[in-house]
This record gives structure tokens, C-alpha cells and sequence, in this order.
């Protein structure tokens, strides 16, 4: 019982250690498509995962977030 309690425990915190750093970097951020100016690819209220390790090419689709600060 206190292994598996361990095995837990450990595996939780690699987990959570894990999700800090790729929230932290950015390297994979959710998304979601607001409009239907994106369809047919990308469906309206669909979410998808982006990633920044690429530089983007001509013909890529880039994502971007609105700082609503600006627009409050």
C-alpha cells in the first residue's frame, strides 16, 4: 500500500512539475477558433493545441491572443 502510495505521489509531482514548465514556456497553448473566419479548417468554437517551437513559413497558420487591456 505505501508503494503504490509513493508510486502516486512521485508520478503526480512529475506530472505537475511538467504542466508548469510548458504553461510557463508556452511550448503548447490551447486555443480556440472564436469565429468562422478560419472554417473550413478550423470549425467555429473548436479548440486546438499550437505550439511555438517552429518558426512560422508562408502559408502557416499563426495564433495570436488579444491583449484585452488594451481593449477593456
Amino acid at each position: 500500500m505505501k508503494n503504490s502510495l509513493k508510486i502516486v505521489a512521485i508520478a503526480s509531482g512529475i506530472f505537475f512539475f511538467t504542466y508548469l514548465i510548458v504553461n510557463a514556456t508556452g511550448i503548447f497553448q490551447l486555443y480556440k477558433s472564436p469565429t468562422v473566419a478560419n472554417e473550413p479548417n478550423l470549425e467555429l468554437n473548436k479548440a486546438f493545441y499550437a505550439s511555438n517551437l517552429k518558426s512560422p513559413k508562408v502559408g502557416d497558420f499563426v495564433c495570436y491572443e488579444r491583449n484585452r487591456e488594451l481593449y477593456s
